[in-house]
């Protein structure tokens, strides 16, 4: 590969990060797998990491941009009784790391 085409792929790789932010490597699940909820269901959270052991990384749930679970070592919660709308992600945090990876955000709506 010639040094123009990687400057170029390099410009690209960049505005991809800059473009989109943070590239997401973790997944938010919710289960049951849907996004509508009736008040007062019940709904577990589930942060997968996608690599190394599950008890490599600690967990947090984000609710509307602010912390809702903080940091702890479980990839699951589960809220017995949702009652509020919001955008959800999770972000895990690897032991040997200060550097957080965190997921797409996922709507959740409650009537």
């Amino acid at each position: 590969m010639s040094n123009m085409s990687l400057s170029v792929l390099g410009l690209l790789l960049l505005n991809t990060l800059l473009c989109c932010g943070q590239t997401p490597d973790a997944v938010l699940t919710i289960e049951p797998n849907r996004s509508t909820f009736y008040s007062g269901e019940s709904v577990t959270f589930i942060c997968d990491m996608n690599e190394g052991e599950e008890t490599d990384w600690s967990y947090q749930i984000n609710m509307n941009g602010q912390e809702f679970i903080p940091y702890n070592s479980y990839k699951s919660y589960r809220l017995e009784h949702l009652y509020e709308s919001g955008e959800y992600h999770c972000c895990g945090l690897r032991r040997s790391s200060d550097e957080p990876k965190c997921s797409k955000t996922l709507s959740v709506t409650v009537s």
